[in-house]
């Protein structure tokens, strides 16, 4: 397995991208707002139905210790925006690729109490690996 992306996503239905971004002080890699166009070519088309940001954090590896640690002071801002008023969703997304045979990933206990702390949930999205050579 190999781990490719790390991201902190937040969505709010109520707070635009930028009050999202000051959640955790810094500039997103992605976002978009809520009634935004989901495609430039469509304006008439669907829209956004909250705002996001994203800030990603680009892998290379299988541990995914090393990416978390990379994202954990944003987590640690989130848990103090929680006490606020402030209503928005979040999560950690992680991407990895993997032969068919199968994956592993290990979640320590430690993450999963940052991961609550900040009340995100954990998306792991895998896909098998096109230019793996085994």
């Amino acid at each position: 397995m190999s781990i490719r992306r790390v991201a902190l996503r937040l969505q709010s239905e109520s707070m635009s991208a930028q009050q999202l971004s000051r959640l955790v002080d810094r500039v997103p890699s992605r976002s978009t707002e809520r009634g935004a166009p989901v495609s430039s070519r469509n304006q008439r088309g669907p829209v956004h139905t909250v705002s996001t940001v994203t800030f990603v954090v680009d892998c290379d590896g299988d541990e995914l210790s090393l990416y978390v640690d990379e994202i954990r002071s944003d987590m640690r801002r989130l848990e103090s925006a929680r006490l606020g008023k402030n209503t928005f969703f979040s999560d950690v997304v992680v991407a990895a690729t993997s032969r068919d045979t199968g994956f592993l990933m290990e979640v320590t206990e430690s993450q999963l109490a940052l991961l609550a702390a900040a009340g995100c949930g954990l998306v792991i999205d895998m896909y098998t690996a096109d230019d793996d050579p085994s």
